[in-house]
């Protein structure tokens, strides 16, 4: 494979993968809108920034365990006994009982849904003894994920000073839990669940926001949190049906865009909120910005175009692209030059927006 401009390569990855638009209140710390789709980050801030993720830790707790589901050293009927210490552990609750005996489906569910402290702590101490054994398998998967600026003490996220991550890890750890675990992350989605007589709701209010569903964006995941020293956290996921345009183009270069309908998701994560209310307004705010101001590309595997009477084959290196809304469609051209020692070809999408061609 030719690559017939390195530069104009160069351009695309700054305009597309770090964007600098700061669309939320500065007193949210940092956040990130990641299109799942595309693989691009549409809107970021602060995304290297230590923070303190709060029970968000609880999604790589949960993925521990569906790892060694994976491997077949678990099953989700195996049963573990709560212990004394997991009984007494402080924070968000499961209703657990000592001594009781629960399944590590329902441990799940209560770490997921009602963000169970004791319930994560009885799935780290049944896997591997003790919370400091789980602990080190924590922090060996946020290795494996390059999770680069993360490290976890405990399996619940309750406050410590040498408990931390940032944003762009978290993404990192978000994408993981939905590429890598689509049966388990169906879980993520679950509004309540019931306990020992008691019935608690999903603490991530978004899975059941009017708001949202009034513009027929779906939220099935992901997680939140909250401690004196990471106030309100917030990771969430949403598809939605949309419009998209694949691009198709002739042997003579002329673009037609077709019009397709497809399942597009979106990841938001936003930390530090002051309080509940404005962890969900900001961060479902983000997601409807994702989708509104966004059209999407979509590229064939393969194109030809005749130079001369002779066919060249040519690809672009991705499959979508989501640019802003207000870029012209009927604007975007491509653009071939060829000299006596090179042909180069171009997707001028807008005046910064520069595809580069790649010849097969």
């Amino acid at each position: 494979m030719k690559i017939f401009n390195i530069v104009l390569s160069l351009i695309l990855l700054t305009k597309y993968e770090k964007p600098r638009h700061h669309i939320l209140p500065n007193e949210v710390p940092a956040y990130i809108l990641y299109d799942y789709t595309s693989d691009q980050i549409l809107y970021q801030k602060n995304i290297k920034k230590i923070v303190y993720p709060a029970s968000i830790t609880k999604i790589l707790t949960c993925m521990v365990v569906f790892d060694e589901i994976k491997k077949n050293n678990l099953n989700l009927n195996d049963e573990f006994v709560v212990s004394k210490k997991a009984d007494k552990t402080e924070g968000t609750t499961m209703f657990l009982k000592e001594n009781e005996k629960v399944s590590v489906e329902n441990l799940l569910k209560g770490t997921i849904a009602q963000s169970g402290n004791d319930a994560a702590t009885t799935l780290a101490e049944g896997l591997f003894k003790t919370e400091k054994d789980f602990v080190v398998k924590m922090n060996q998967k946020a290795q494996a994920l390059n999770m680069e600026s993360s490290k976890f003490v405990n399996c619940t996220g309750l406050p410590d000073k040498n408990h931390y991550t940032s944003v762009h890890d978290l993404l990192k750890l978000c994408k993981s839990l939905i590429s890598n675990y689509p049966d388990f992350y169906q879980h993520f989605g679950m509004a309540s669940f019931r306990w020992n007589n008691i019935t608690q709701y999903n603490k991530n209010s978004s899975l059941y926001s009017k708001k949202l569903k009034n513009q027929n964006i779906f939220i099935d995941g992901i997680k939140t949190g909250y401690t004196s020293m990471s106030l309100n956290t917030h990771t969430l996921s949403g598809y939605k049906q949309v419009k998209i345009y694949n691009l198709k183009i002739d042997q003579e270069g002329k673009i037609d865009l077709q019009e397709e309908i497809i399942d597009r998701r979106l990841i938001g994560i936003t930390m530090g909120h002051v309080s509940k209310k404005t962890r969900k307004i900001e961060s479902e705010r983000l997601l409807l910005l994702g989708f509104t101001k966004f059209n999407v590309l979509k590229f064939q595997n393969e194109y030809k175009i005749n130079i001369n009477d002779k066919i060249y084959k040519f690809k672009f290196n991705r499959k979508y692209l989501a640019i802003k809304s207000n870029i012209e469609l009927d604007k975007i051209t491509l653009k071939i030059k060829k000299n006596s020692n090179s042909i180069s070809g171009n997707l001028i999408i807008s005046d910064k927006n520069i595809l580069v061609a790649q010849l097969i």
